[in-house]
């Protein structure tokens, strides 16, 4: 690190002087003994009364040595001040000296010392780590004429990005791996747990106090620096995915771009540009020429879907997931459709619909003081608790959405044996445990294709034809108890599947 090598410079630099503190501390340390010593033979060679002398000059010394240790100690304070000051300074014009060198000429050991002294100084002070620092440069006109001008220096946080990117690192692959992973730890503590919204021109036409105006520079800065960051990492991934097209392998860098998209995900599903990161992530979860990768996406939208609190993340998430199972023809993975079981739906369609009554009848009123309702929404962005009726919504645009993808691939006819026995335990175990939620219509339309489907119960795979089983036993003990239907339908079934258990 840079802090070792400036206190191996200032070792260097240390010369012997009688006037150092140490030197100090040592002579006052020795004056009172001398006197002290002097008054104990006056009081030797004295009487009685001698005696006395020699009592009161102890307590004098003594006086004398706590007074003189005073300064000692002040002097010792001193020094260990000036020294921390110039290992300070020392650090900073090191910091400063690897800063404005460029990074090409840095060697490996000085660009991770970089990245580590820059995502510190990141954490200190947060403020002035986005803002693009002013420097004096001198500049040549003509052959005698020299003139200085002021010159942009990148920010703290510019720099590790321009260090992330290997078209600016000289191709340093580790580097750009580690100042990847650096500043995702930055970014997961300094990002706010509200969505930034800019201010319009109209908003910025109007005169501010000097800390509106600061708290609009500083979300400003920080949403170019973390969209550049999403740039990079996307665009890194981008150019393994054209690998992998033409039979390459996923590079170590590539991987670690994506991972830092799915971590990303689940630590700041509220922020800006998440539609961005979670259409990325939705793409990989059925990557099929990396395990690792989908299993990651997959286990970032389940984080996802179990997080969310009001609802209206996991309804996006959700509609993304089932429009790419749709547009690849239902040839996904198990694990895709799986997802869907970490969502905690809780709400019955019924209940739904008349929350939508209700959201519906709340969007009249505000329509007459159109100013009013935009203010208690930006109040509702800012709240923490949870708006039951936005829930409500939510989740039944979610369960319509799940329920209605399930219902595709139990009807589809033109499933191969291998799709069927991939995607028909999931899709039943999802209706299984979402079931009960659904209203009487779907119940209905639910129980006559489970019975069509366990007529051929032999040729479904065990797995499937169990799950199918459990779906209408859990509908049957669910909504479907006012439908008063024979469960011999769904007995006898189960019979003939014992033996192949």
């Amino acid at each position: 690190r840079a802090s070792s090598r400036v206190c191996c410079l200032l070792r260097e630099t240390e010369t012997d002087d009688l006037t150092t503190p140490q030197c100090l501390a040592t002579m006052e340390d020795s004056r009172p003994k001398k006197k002290a010593r002097k008054g104990g033979n006056r009081g030797s060679r004295a009487g009685a009364g001698g005696k006395m002398k020699q009592g009161g000059d102890r307590k004098h010394s003594s006086k004398h040595d706590a007074s003189s240790k005073r300064p000692a100690a002040a002097a010792n304070n001193i020094g260990s001040g000036r020294r921390h000051s110039q290992s300070r300074a020392a650090e900073a014009a090191a910091l400063e000296m690897l800063t404005d060198a460029p990074v090409s000429e840095l060697s490996p050991q000085q660009r991770l010392d970089l990245i580590a002294e820059l995502c510190e100084a990141v954490l200190e002070d947060p403020d002035s780590a986005f803002t693009s620092a002013k420097a004096m440069a001198p500049s040549v006109d003509g052959d005698d004429d020299c003139e200085e001008h002021v010159i942009r220096l990148p920010s703290k946080v510019r720099r590790i990005i321009d260090m992330a990117d290997p078209r600016l690192n000289g191709g340093d692959m580790s580097t750009a791996r580690l100042a990847m992973l650096s500043l995702l730890a930055v970014f997961r503590d300094v990002l706010p747990s509200y969505r930034i919204r800019l201010p319009t021109e109209a908003e910025r036409s109007v005169r501010v106090s000097k800390d509106v105006k600061k708290l609009w520079d500083y979300e400003r800065n920080l949403l170019e620096h973390y969209q550049s960051y999403l740039k990079l990492l996307e665009r890194t991934w981008g150019a393994s995915a054209k690998r992998l097209e033409v039979g390459d392998g996923a590079t170590l860098l590539s991987v670690t771009a994506i991972m830092c998209l799915c971590e990303l995900l689940k630590s700041a599903p509220h922020f800006n540009f998440r539609s961005n990161i979670m259409g990325v992530v939705v793409k990989q979860m059925n990557n099929r020429q990396n395990d690792e990768v989908s299993a990651a996406c997959c286990g970032a939208m389940e984080a996802l879907f179990a997080s969310d609190g009001q609802g209206e993340v996991a309804l996006e998430g959700a509609r993304m997931v089932a429009k790419m199972i749709k547009d690849r023809n239902f040839s996904v993975r198990a694990e895709v459709l799986r997802a869907f079981l970490a969502l905690p739906l809780r709400v019955h369609e019924d209940e739904a619909q008349a929350a939508k009554l209700a959201a519906e009848a709340n969007k009249k009123k505000k329509k007459k003081d159109r100013e009013t309702a935009d203010i208690e929404e930006e109040m509702r962005e800012g709240d923490a608790t949870v708006n039951k009726i936005t829930l409500a919504r939510a989740q039944a645009d979610t369960l319509h959405s799940i329920t209605l993808t399930y219902f595709r691939i139990l009807k589809a006819d033109d499933l191969s044996d291998e799709r069927v026995a991939e995607l028909l335990p999931p899709a039943l175990e999802g209706l299984a445990k979402f079931a009960h939620l659904i209203n009487m219509d779907t119940v209905v339309d639910l129980l006559g294709v489970l019975k069509n489907m366990l007529k051929r119960v032999d040729n479904l795979p065990l797995d499937a034809g169990l799950n199918c089983i459990l779906c209408a036993f859990q509908t049957l003990h669910g909504p479907g108890q006012e439908m008063q239907i024979d469960q011999k339908e769904y007995i006898d079934p189960l019979y003939s599947l014992l033996p192949r258990l």
